[in-house]
């Protein structure tokens, strides 16, 4: 008897994403209290691109919106912060990118749907 096994094999994690991403091991000690990296908004996107193609993801036809809301949720959660761009001189602290994600999101779905109309 000779047995057969179906292997899948999925993508890796958001937070291995977002890690990767950030160029960090792992996440803030203190969620809230530290930073431990930073991500943009397009590095946010793309995560969300490939996450979106997960058969989780597909099964519950969940909006491309909501997948990109949900990272923001696990890249807070590891302690890393969103912002538009990185740019040295600016200080990330300073000002409030918080929705920078959720608009790039919006922005691109509205794209989308303007090639297809």
């Amino acid at each position: 008897n000779i047995k057969t096994y179906d292997l899948k094999i999925g993508q890796p994690t958001v937070s291995y994403f977002l890690k990767q991403a950030a160029g960090i091991e792992k996440g803030a000690g203190k969620t809230g209290h530290e930073i431990a990296g930073m991500v943009t908004a397009r590095a946010v996107y793309e995560i969300a691109l490939a996450k979106s193609q997960d058969a989780s993801i597909t099964l519950r036809d969940t909006s491309m919106l909501n997948v990109v809301k949900s990272i923001i949720g696990s890249a807070r959660s590891l302690g890393i912060k969103v912002v538009n761009e990185m740019i040295s001189e600016r200080s990330c602290d300073t000002e409030d990118w918080s929705n920078d994600a959720e608009n790039s999101a919006l922005h691109h779905r509205n794209k989308l749907h303007l090639l297809k109309t």
